[in-house]
């Protein structure tokens, strides 16, 4: 019965800590390549089997026939698509005028009308 407890207090806490370690570490760069992609470039421009290599959080290189670099993480995306850039979700870029303008007020207290009002959020 001894034996047990021991083994049961010797046990390392079930709460990890979440604090960072001091001290200089080292940086390696994070290369990803994302393999076998369609990606999409620009309207009309499509890389149907393609690749995507990213490093730091940045595109380094799109193509096809890419060959990922040494000690990449290599993402397969068979079947999926990618878009090679930023995009800003909030832009009225691309969105007819029509649909860019602002709800009537709803009521003089919601003089900006309600969200859920805004025909380019339907």
């Amino acid at each position: 019965m001894s034996l047990a407890l021991l083994a049961v207090a010797g046990a390392p806490s079930a709460a990890a800590s979440i604090e960072r370690e001091p001290g200089l570490r080292e940086a390696v760069p994070g290369w990803h390549a994302f393999t076998e992609a369609r990606i999409v470039l620009a309207p009309g421009r499509v890389i149907e089997r393609g690749t995507l290599v990213m490093k730091d959080g940045r595109i380094e290189a799109v193509g096809a026939g890419l060959a990922a670099p040494a000690g990449a993480r290599v993402w397969p995306m068979a079947g999926r698509s990618l878009y090679a850039g930023f995009m800003d979700l909030a832009s009225p870029l691309g969105v007819p005028e029509s649909l860019r303008e602002r709800p009537a007020p709803q009521s003089p207290a919601d003089p900006f009308g309600s969200p859920f009002d805004n025909p380019v959020a339907r």
